[in-house]
Formats: C-alpha cells, structure tokens, sequence
C-alpha cells in the first residue's frame, strides 16, 4: 500500500478520494475487508457519490454478498 495515501487517510480523514484509491489498492491485494471499509467511508462521506456504491457492489458480488450488493446498488 502506498505510504502517500495511509498518510493523507490519517491526516484528512475526510478526503474521499484518497479512500476510494485505497480501496483500489486493498483490493488488488486481496484485502477485501479494507476495501469495504474504505468505500463504506468514502460513501458515509458523500451518500450520493455513485462511484463508492459502484465499487461495494462489485465488492459484494465478487464475494458472493448478492443481498447486501442489491441493497448498494437500489439506495
């Protein structure tokens, strides 16, 4: 992961650009509980950002999750 990003993360927490890449880079590593929790921020941060709740649902589907993905993908 890129220091970068764990930096800005900590230092503004309410930047929600930098947890959307991060969720990129967990994801590429396989750290799926990450990724959730970074789009879950990035989408508590702004609910009408189409692009976090694009990303929870593929995160959803490609972990089997099909009802918590219909419930990001119907809000």
């Amino acid at each position: 992961m890129s220091s970068y990003h764990h930096c800005l993360t900590h230092s503004h927490q309410q930047f929600k650009p930098c947890h959307i890449k991060l969720a990129g880079i967990y994801n590429h590593m396989g750290d799926f509980q990450r990724v959730q929790q970074h789009l879950q921020l990035a989408r508590q941060l702004d609910p009408t950002d189409v692009q976090a709740y694009t990303y929870l649902g593929d995160v959803y589907n490609n972990l089997k999750q099909v009802s918590i993905m219909c419930t990001c993908v119907y809000v």
